[in-house]
């Protein structure tokens, strides 16, 4: 018999989370960054933040996540080269989410 998950009820700052996340996928997928920005991946994406738990919601912060898929956030996630990683990634779009707002 297959293990079921209980939903969980969300604090306030885990309500925060989904919003944020919520935005950042619809505007990451209007700038057409549906994809993994490491490995190219559809599957599984993710945010990784450039900075431990940071609330993103606005085009400018969102210079602070990569959306990268759950295997390399997995890969990178908490390696002492994580942050320059993810500002690699970051630095390497181009400027179209300046363009979205």
């Amino acid at each position: 018999m297959p293990f079921i998950y209980k939903a969980m009820k969300l604090g306030k700052k885990g309500k925060a989370d989904a919003k944020n996340r919520l935005y950042l996928n619809k505007l990451f997928t209007k700038l057409g960054i549906d994809y993994c920005e490491r490995c190219g991946s559809r599957i599984r994406l993710t945010f990784a933040h450039r900075f431990t738990r940071q609330h993103c919601n606005t085009v400018d912060e969102m210079r602070h996540v990569a959306r990268i898929c759950l295997k390399c956030h997995m890969e990178i996630e908490g390696t002492p080269t994580m942050t320059e990683e993810v500002d690699r990634l970051i630095d390497s779009r181009d400027d179209r989410m300046t363009q979205a707002a």
